[in-house]
């Protein structure tokens, strides 16, 4: 997750918006339809993250819900906590 927002740029509220049809494999780019301003926009990725996001969807497997990035009880991932206040 982290290397995906230091790679694209992309804001957290971004970021936890993303679903599984956002991400277009062929293209090898996120299509982000909550960013700044409301605006919708397309933010390319690198070969080598494609990579990762395809490994990760297939350990992902089936879940009921379309967000693309989910918690260990398998609900959308809905916040990213201040990184500082986590690592202490």
């Amino acid at each position: 997750m982290m290397l995906l927002l230091l790679e694209t740029g992309i804001r957290t509220n971004e970021f936890v918006s993303i679903n599984l049809k956002d991400v277009k494999i062929e293209e090898s780019v996120i299509h982000e339809r909550n960013a700044k301003g409301n605006q919708e926009r397309i933010v390319p990725i690198t070969s080598a993250m494609m990579k990762q996001l395809k490994k990760y969807i297939s350990i992902r497997g089936y879940v009921e819900t379309d967000a693309l990035f989910i918690t260990l009880d398998r609900k959308p991932v809905i916040e990213i906590r201040n990184i500082r206040e986590e690592g202490g």
